[in-house]
């Protein structure tokens, strides 16, 4: 699910410098997510570079990757074929437009659509 953050939230915050797979305090997104703990698995900057985790830069790079890698397709080249791609570093930026998170620890009020339902497990026992 998406939610809006404001500008100011995490300015005030001061969520810049974490890295992907780093614990956050809900409270850093805002008032509503207090006692919520979050892990951050990815995102994308304002022009839709992803990040990529082990790239340890706040700023677009470019590297040259592998088939089937993050934003490079596995169906386009050849066997061992090798293409530099820009993409952001794992440090979240002033200019990251998307984060993803996971929750870790559910705080006490419930988010609608996310932790007030319980699906099913699809899969396995």
């Amino acid at each position: 699910k998406q939610f809006e953050v404001t500008d100011d939230c995490i300015r005030r915050g001061n969520l810049f410098d974490f890295r992907l797979g780093q614990d956050v305090d809900g409270t850093l997104f805002g008032q509503e997510f207090a006692g919520y703990m979050f892990r951050l698995k990815g995102g994308q900057d304002k022009d839709g570079f992803p990040m990529m985790q082990g790239v340890l830069a706040n700023a677009r790079v470019s590297l040259l990757i592998r088939r089937g890698a993050v934003n490079f397709n596995a169906w386009r080249g050849k066997n061992g074929e090798r293409r530099r791609k820009s993409m952001r570093g794992c440090i979240v930026a002033a200019d990251i437009a998307v984060l993803n998170v996971v929750v870790v620890k559910v705080g006490e009020k419930p988010i609608e659509g996310v932790t007030d339902v319980t699906l099913p497990r699809r899969l396995g026992p």
